[in-house]
């Protein structure tokens, strides 16, 4: 199940889109392993599978983060 979810990652299309894709996919990779973590055996989930809602939510977080910080895309 690890090394599937590394390799969606890595060959995830997010990598071509310069700097931010990159950054969008290690804090989607870091928000899956803290929810993993945090959740109980029976609810433990398959983390290979790219959770499209859960990555678009990562990418809006740090969009609004740098535009606070008065960063564009």
């Amino acid at each position: 199940m690890f090394n599937w979810f590394f390799y969606n990652l890595e060959n995830h299309v997010l990598w071509q889109q310069a700097e931010w894709g990159e950054r969008i996919l290690l804090h989607y990779a870091s928000r899956v392993r803290t929810e993993w973590h945090n959740a109980s055996p029976a609810d433990h989930f398959n983390i290979a599978v790219i959770n499209r809602m859960l990555m678009d939510s990562s990418a809006q977080e740090l969009h609004s983060r740098d535009l606070g910080r008065g960063i564009a895309w």
